[in-house]
C-alpha cells in the first residue's frame, strides 16, 4: 500500500471516528429532549384531569366550614384563583403544595397578584 492510499485510510478513519462521536452526542441530546417532551405531555395530560375546585368543595375536603375558607383567602395563607368578579377556584395541585410546606402564607404570589379590592370583595 502505498504512502498515498495510508494517508487516504487514515484520514477516512479519524473522519469516521469523529463522526461517530457526533452520532453518540447527537443521541444522548435526543434522549434528553424525548425525556422532557414526555414528561411535558404527561404533564398536559394530567391538567386534563385536574378539576378546579369551589370553596364549598374545599371546606368539604377540610372538614371546616367556607367561612374558614374565606378567611383563609383573606389572610393570604391559601392559594386560589381568580375567575373574575367573586370567582374563586382552588388548585388541587396548588392545595397539596400548601399543605405540605404546612399551610404557609403565600408571599408574592397568585392571590397578591389579583390586589386588594379582590379580597375586600371576597370578604364581604
Amino acid at each position: 500500500m502505498s504512502d498515498r492510499e495510508q494517508a487516504e485510510r487514515d484520514r477516512l478513519k479519524h473522519e469516521n471516528s469523529y463522526l461517530m462521536s457526533r452520532v453518540i452526542e447527537m443521541d444522548v441530546e435526543l434522549k434528553s429532549v424525548l425525556s422532557e417532551l414526555k414528561e411535558t405531555f404527561s404533564g398536559l395530560q394530567a391538567l386534563d384531569k385536574i378539576k378546579l375546585l369551589k370553596a364549598a368543595e374545599l371546606a368539604e375536603m377540610f372538614q371546616v366550614s367556607v367561612n374558614r375558607i374565606y378567611e383563609l383567602v383573606r389572610t393570604r395563607r391559601l392559594p386560589t384563583l381568580s375567575l373574575g368578579h367573586h370567582q374563586l377556584r382552588f388548585d388541587p395541585v396548588a392545595i397539596r403544595r400548601w399543605l405540605d410546606e404546612g399551610g404557609r402564607e403565600i408571599i408574592g404570589g397568585e392571590t397578591e397578584a389579583r390586589g386588594e379590592s379582590f379580597l375586600r370583595e371576597v370578604a364581604r
